[in-house]
């Protein structure tokens, strides 16, 4: 499976490829919610996005945005976040519902949650549910989460 992985830490991004590599996974990775949106403007090929909430330049709301503004709908995307307020984390799942925002995983992750999340998109493909008009409009009302 084609895999991207968006994360501003390189020690995070370098365990990610290091896990998914050893799996059989081809693994590719952005520092950033803009470098990740111009390889999906350049190749559209990833089956999953492993995507970190917050980065600077375009983090990971403002990168769900732009997927849903370009209309570029395709890999499945699990949130990868630090983020303990359960609200914050429900309303981003159900805004992000759209552009395929499947789960979530909270750091600090083990190798196996990460498999495990693997499998479950795997088993998922195929699934094309869209959130409600309500979540839209909702959306474009938020232009990112602060810590």
């Amino acid at each position: 499976m084609k895999i991207l992985v968006v994360d501003d830490s390189k020690t995070s991004r370098v365990v990610l490829e290091t896990f998914l590599k050893k799996e059989g996974h081809e693994v590719t990775s952005a520092t950033n919610g803009m470098d990740a949106l111009q390889m999906l403007r350049e190749y559209k090929t990833f089956h999953l996005i492993f995507l970190d909430m917050y980065m600077p330049e375009m983090d990971g709301l403002g990168f769900l945005m732009a997927l849903r503004n370009e209309r570029i709908v395709g890999p499945y995307i699990i949130f990868l976040t630090a983020e303990k307020d359960q609200d914050k984390i429900n309303k981003l799942l159900y805004l992000g519902k759209e552009v395929r925002l499947i789960d979530y995983i909270l750091k600090p992750y083990s190798k196996e949650i990460i498999l495990e999340k693997v499998k479950m998109v795997i088993q998922k493909k195929g699934d094309d549910s869209v959130c409600s008009q309500d979540a839209l409009n909702k959306m474009k009302n938020i232009t990112s989460f602060k810590r």
